[in-house]
């Protein structure tokens, strides 16, 4: 490709170039032009660049949004795993007084268990529900 410059003083900010493009860019570039009924090749390529400007700025965008969602996704695993070993240790405190171990909630589960496990649920169930409604 080969660039010459020279500034267009008529023209604010905007300078003149020659490039040399294959055959099958110009026909791109026309096409472009046509389809976003443009005026001129000069017009149809700054809109092409402002695009893949914006096509930039959306992938950064993504990639940034892709590392925030990791970074969630951690907290949740650590919740999550907070939130079990608390039901372990609610199951233990439940059957101590009767056996004196801590049995694991899926060998023994006591009736608390069960009962506070049912009633969640039904409410996060009733909540779909009324989502899906929406």
């Amino acid at each position: 490709m080969i660039i010459e410059t020279e500034t267009n003083k008529n023209m604010a900010e905007q300078e003149r170039i020659h490039l040399c493009l294959d055959k099958k860019n110009l026909d791109f570039l026309d096409k472009v032009k046509q389809e976003n009924y443009l005026s001129s090749r000069s017009k149809a390529m700054n809109y092409i660049m402002d695009q893949f400007k914006i096509m930039i700025s959306d992938y950064n965008k993504y990639k940034n949004s892709k590392e925030e969602i990791k970074d969630l996704k951690s907290i949740v695993d650590s919740t999550n795993k907070d939130t079990k070993m608390l039901l372990e240790l609610i199951n233990g405190i439940y059957y101590k007084e009767d056996y004196g171990g801590i049995p694991a909630i899926e060998v023994n589960p006591s009736d608390a268990y069960q009962m506070t496990k049912e009633r969640v649920e039904n409410k996060i169930a009733k909540e779909h529900y009324n989502k899906s409604r929406e």
